[in-house]
């Protein structure tokens, strides 16, 4: 099991479609900040929240998170999950391999 920290994130959506559109995200990075992989991109706090029970967040605190995340703040995650686990949420645990 590796330690990962997971974000959840809105971006606002810049090619001038509509003034309010946003895309929302889910970062998954080594405790030292690396990434593990690329951004996926999510369709709303629900998905992101699924992606991450797959990993063992608890549904309480993804419900304590989800106020944060509404009022436009991103929310962090601690996670601990395995190479099989970090695929199955969308990410390449071999992005960057952390030095041991």
């Amino acid at each position: 099991m590796s330690q990962f920290v997971a974000v959840i994130r809105t971006t606002p959506d810049t090619r001038g479609v509509a003034a309010e559109a946003q895309f929302i995200f889910l970062d998954l990075f080594y405790p030292n900040g690396k990434p593990c992989g690329v951004p996926q991109y999510v369709g709303g706090y629900e998905e992101a929240a699924q992606r991450l029970s797959l990993a063992g967040v608890s549904t309480k605190e993804l419900s304590e998170k989800r106020k944060y995340f509404a009022k436009g703040q991103e929310v962090r995650f601690a996670v601990s999950a395995d190479d099989e686990i970090v695929e199955a949420m969308g990410f390449n645990p071999r992005w960057w391999v952390p030095a041991r």
